[in-house]
Formats: structure tokens, C-alpha cells, sequence
């Protein structure tokens, strides 16, 4: 029996033995797998290193570049489309006929028009015959009573001499005197009468040509918008809009067409809200026209908010590209100040102007990442300004890792 017992345990310590080096075996492994989860290939991140330099600080949009100058054309009077000769984008010159509108009942008011100024110019001219033809009358009375004066004139010049000679009776010379003096006052009135005749005259003529300017006033302006019906632009430049269709109506006063200057250009922009604080007229501007950079100054800043968004006006400066056309879009930046001799870093996605955020600093003496609070200063462009204490080399972790630990190891 004692036997037997010794032969029990022995089987029981090599038993315990084989399992010790089952769960030695086992740490190791896990170990050995944990130690290489946690070390991570560097090369498949985007790095950043910290460099020094001057930073423009600056506001970016979206927008247009718009023309400076615009005619916008609208109808003169209620027409139909007849002809249409031009289309949104077409070049246009001083005097191009874009459009033919058509309004019969326009051109028949016209003919109305005109019939009644010569109608009136007749009048004026018969007006003017019989006031011709009365003054002649009135002179030929009044050459008759001065003829009929001058004669009595004289035989009282006479009649006087022989009355002082004891001649002639003085009745007699007085009979003579008395038609003097009464052929005399009926000259002095025909002469007045005549005086007040041409007068009259005029005042008739007057009133007839106040009328005939009042009909030519009311052919005019028919004429013109008849004329206006013949749509032409005023300037070389661009058609922008042509909201019309053969046969379409068009009420007056609607928008007939859009021309803008295509030379003379000028850039629109969409500013977010929260920056507009930050700009002011003279500030430089850059404009990206994808194909092209312009320069330019911003000269407009709109006091009206839509959707968030305040359109700032910027003027183009230089000679402006090929590809530089009206309504074609654009993005913009704009220069608040620049900042010298600052310490920043290729911007990490997400991170904002004056934000904070986390990243993985690379150490590279003891081979490991470890996380740290990072504070942005200004933004210029893809590239962001560092507040932290940074020194110049220092390098991040720009790609996002799947891990919360602060510290990990990397492998090269």
C-alpha cells in the first residue's frame, strides 16, 4: 500500500508541472502579441513638421466675377417678341440690335401722332395768312386817314394864311381846323388798333405753336418708344440675360436684357458672417479663377446678411486672364494682417482658428508617440499657427489613430 501512495503523488507533480509551463507559455505569447499590438508603422501616417515663418492671416469665400458696368434694358411700351438676333453670352457692341419687339396699336399712334402735327402746321401756316392779310387791311385804312390828314393838314396850313390876310372867313377855318383835328384822332386810333392787331397775332401764334410743340412733344415720345421696340445695347460687352422667347409678350417696364461690361470686371464674394468683423475696404485680395490668380482690393463691403453670408466687392488689379469672364466662379481669399516670425504647422483636418485639439508628437529618441494639447493661432491657407510651446522640427501626427492611449510605441 505504501507503495502505491508514492506513485500517486509523483503523477500529481509532474501533473502540476506540465500546467505551469502551459500558462508560461501562454503570458509569453500574450505578452509578446501585446507588446507588437501596440507598436505602430510610422511610415503610414501623414507627418507635419513645425516650421518658422511669416503667415498671412486671411478670410476665404466663394463667388463670381460680375461686370462693373451693367445696362439693364427694360421695355417702353406693351410689345410682342418679333425677332430675336443675340443670346445670353453673345458679344455685343455700341448700337447692337439684341431683340425686334413689335406693338401695331404703338405704331398706329404714331401715325395719329404725326397726322395731327401737320394738321396744326397747316393751321399755323393759314394763321398766319389771314393775320397777313388783316394787317394789310389795317395798313391800307391807316395809309388812307394819313393821306386824308396830310391833305387837310395842308388847306388848313392854307386856310390859315388866308384867314390872317382877311381872305377867308373865320368859320370857314375853323370848319377846317375842327376835320384836322378829328381825321387826326381817327388816325392815332387806327394806329393803336393796329398796334393791338399785332398783338393779337402774335398771342394766336403763340398759342398755335404751344400746341403744335405739345403734338410733336406726344409724337416724340411715341416715336422713341417705337424706336426703343428695336432693343440695341448702349456699350460693348457681354449679354448676360435675354429672358424671352419668339412670340412672347412683354408688359412695360419688364426686363427685356442684361449687358454687362466684359472687360471691366469686378469680383463678388461670399464672406462668412463671424469674419466680416475682420475686413475693411483697401484690404489685398487674391481671386482664384481655378485656371488663374488675380490680384486685387476689396473696395465694397455689403451691410446686408443672406445666409450667413456678407458679399464683399473686391476690384481687380492688372491685366486680367483669359479665361476671365463674367458670372464665371471663383474662389476668394482676403489678407487680414500678416504675423512674422511665427511657428506653425501643415493644418490637421478639423482644426480650426483659435481652436484646440489633440495629436501624437512624434519623439524619436525613444521611439514613441505621445499625446498632447495643441493650441492653433491664426490660419493661412492649408497652413495653421502654433501657440504651444513648439520648438522649431518638432513633429506631429496629422492622421487620426484608432487608440486613446497617450503614449505609443512605432516601428520605422
Amino acid at each position: 500500500m505504501d507503495v502505491l501512495k508514492e506513485k500517486k503523488t509523483g503523477n500529481w507533480i509532474l501533473r502540476n508541472k506540465l500546467v505551469m509551463s502551459g500558462i508560461l507559455l501562454t503570458l509569453a505569447v500574450f505578452f509578446l502579441f501585446k507588446i507588437n499590438a501596440d507598436t505602430v508603422p510610422l511610415d503610414e501616417f501623414v507627418i507635419a513638421e513645425v516650421k518658422r515663418g511669416d503667415l498671412n492671416q486671411v478670410v476665404k469665400g466663394y463667388g463670381k466675377l460680375q461686370s462693373s458696368s451693367l445696362q439693364q434694358i427694360t421695355a417702353s411700351a406693351q410689345a410682342t417678341v418679333k425677332e430675336i438676333r443675340l443670346r445670353p453670352g453673345d458679344k455685343v457692341t455700341a448700337g447692337s440690335v439684341i431683340v425686334v419687339l413689335e406693338n401695331l396699336e404703338l405704331k398706329q399712334n404714331v401715325e395719329a401722332a404725326q397726322r395731327n402735327v401737320d394738321l396744326e402746321l397747316a393751321e399755323l401756316q393759314q394763321e398766319e395768312v389771314f393775320n397777313a392779310r388783316e394787317l394789310l387791311d389795317e395798313e391800307d385804312l391807316l395809309a388812307q386817314l394819313m393821306s386824308e390828314y396830310k391833305a387837310i393838314k395842308l388847306r388848313s396850313t392854307a386856310e390859315k394864311e388866308l384867314f390872317d390876310k382877311g381872305i377867308v372867313s373865320g368859320l370857314v377855318y375853323k370848319q377846317t381846323k375842327l376835320q384836322e383835328t378829328l381825321i387826326k384822332e381817327r388816325l392815332e386810333i387806327r394806329e393803336q388798333r393796329k398796334a393791338q392787331l399785332i398783338e393779337i397775332h402774335k398771342k394766336r401764334i403763340s398759342v398755335k405753336n404751344q400746341k403744335i410743340m405739345e403734338r410733336k412733344s406726344r409724337l416724340s415720345i411715341l416715336q422713341r418708344q417705337l424706336e426703343d421696340l428695336t432693343v440695341r445695347a448702349e456699350f460693348n460687352g457681354l449679354l448676360q440675360k435675354l429672358p424671352l422667347e419668339v412670340g412672347q409678350s412683354v408688359e412695360r417696364g419688364s426686363l427685356v436684357a442684361l449687358i454687362g461690361s466684359a472687360d471691366d470686371l469686378k469680383a463678388t464674394i461670399k464672406i462668412p458672417q463671424n469674419s466680416v468683423q475682420l475686413l475693411e475696404n483697401g484690404q489685398a485680395a487674391v481671386i482664384d479663377t481655378r485656371q488663374s490668380i488675380i490680384h486685387g482690393r476689396v473696395f465694397r463691403i455689403s451691410p446686408v446678411i443672406e445666409d450667413n453670408t456678407v458679399d464683399v466687392e473686391i476690384e481687380l488689379l492688372g491685366d486680367l486672364p483669359e479665361n476671365a469672364r463674367a458670372q464665371l466662379n471663383v474662389d476668394g481669399s482676403i489678407n487680414i494682417a500678416t504675423k512674422r516670425n511665427v511657428l506653425y504647422l501643415e493644418k490637421p483636418p478639423s482644426s480650426r482658428q483659435g481652436s484646440s485639439m489633440y495629436l501624437y508628437k512624434i519623439d524619436r529618441e525613444d521611439g514613441t508617440l505621445f499625446r498632447i494639447k495643441v493650441d492653433f493661432g491664426i490660419e493661412s491657407g492649408n497652413l495653421i499657427e502654433l501657440l504651444s510651446n513648439h520648438k522649431l522640427g518638432d513633429e506631429f501626427i496629422l492622421s487620426k489613430l484608432n487608440t486613446s492611449e497617450n503614449t505609443i510605441k512605432y516601428n520605422d
